[in-house]
């Protein structure tokens, strides 16, 4: 069905829509290590909540389109002690996949309860309560543990390559998943910063099987609102499923004036309310 899709677009959510880098103006280090790295490019956001339209488009490798949506994503951070933030998704385009909508309430990072998920289909006019999606299905260029990963949780760090030039600062970072249930054996992830790490973001990683072959590959780039790092676009390169999925965001506003109840699942079913006239096609 449809859940997949909505289940995956929370990777492009309050861990992926409007994310910030660390700012520390200092002058870079003759030396870093991987934590300091990661420290420094950390994400954190500084906006309690945003609303996004998300072009989500899925391709095989000849470039040929087989999925298109268009989305609208409503998210907040909520910063409780069961959830870490909640999201809502109403699906505007195509026509007959128009209001399909998706509730996700994430929880901590620390926390091994998996994320409570709902459904609404306009095809049947019902809502209904979902279960974690298969941890191997790539479909759609990300699972649920990639979440906790790209938060850069305790685990095996190495640097392992650095490059310096008057303008430009890269840092290659070998990341090991300490749980022995991960379905990667390691990921290296790319940061690039100029002079200052104030423009530090995360740019690319590469994910490896436990045999040392690569599952995907993940580009992101970036922009500003109001004054904020926000990521533009997410491309997903799948060795293993021959897809390459991308993820653009537009139209980002941070900390808008949302309903609470937009975050309830009984406002799955009421699309045309939450978007007003304004919803795109």
């Amino acid at each position: 069905m449809h859940s997949p899709l909505m289940k995956l677009v929370f990777c492009c959510t309050c861990a992926l829509a409007a994310m910030t880098c660390r700012a520390e103006n200092a002058a870079a280090p003759t030396a870093v290590s991987a934590d300091e790295v990661i420290d420094q490019c950390w994400f954190e956001p500084k906006a309690r909540s945003g609303r996004s339209t998300i072009k989500l488009t899925v391709a095989n490798m000849a470039g040929d389109v087989t999925k298109e949506r268009t989305m609208v994503m409503f998210w907040k951070i909520a910063g409780e002690e069961d959830v870490f933030a909640r999201q809502t998704i109403y699906v505007t385009a195509p026509p007959e996949f128009k209001y399909n909508a998706y509730l996700r309430w994430e929880p901590p990072l620390a926390s091994a309860k998996p994320p409570d998920q709902w459904v609404y289909l306009t095809n049947t006019q019902k809502t209904r309560r979902i279960a974690t999606r298969d941890p191997e299905d790539l479909t759609w260029g990300l699972i649920g543990e990639d979440l906790k990963l790209m938060q850069w949780p305790e685990s095996t760090k190495t640097l392992l390559r650095t490059v310096n030039d008057s303008a430009r600062h890269t840092y290659d970072v070998e990341l090991i998943p300490t749980s022995k249930e991960s379905l990667y054996g390691k990921i290296v992830a790319r940061f690039e910063r100029g002079v200052d790490w104030s423009s530090c973001a995360h740019s690319h990683s590469t994910f490896f099987d436990r045999d040392g072959g690569i599952i995907k590959e993940i580009e992101t780039t970036w922009g500003t609102r109001e004054g904020q790092r926000i990521r533009e676009s997410i491309v997903i390169s799948s060795t293993k499923s021959k897809t390459k999925t991308t993820y653009k965001f537009e139209d980002t506003v941070l900390d808008p004036p949302l309903d609470d109840h937009i975050f309830t699942a009984r406002a799955l079913a009421h699309a045309e309310r939450y978007l007003g006239n304004d919803s795109p096609h």
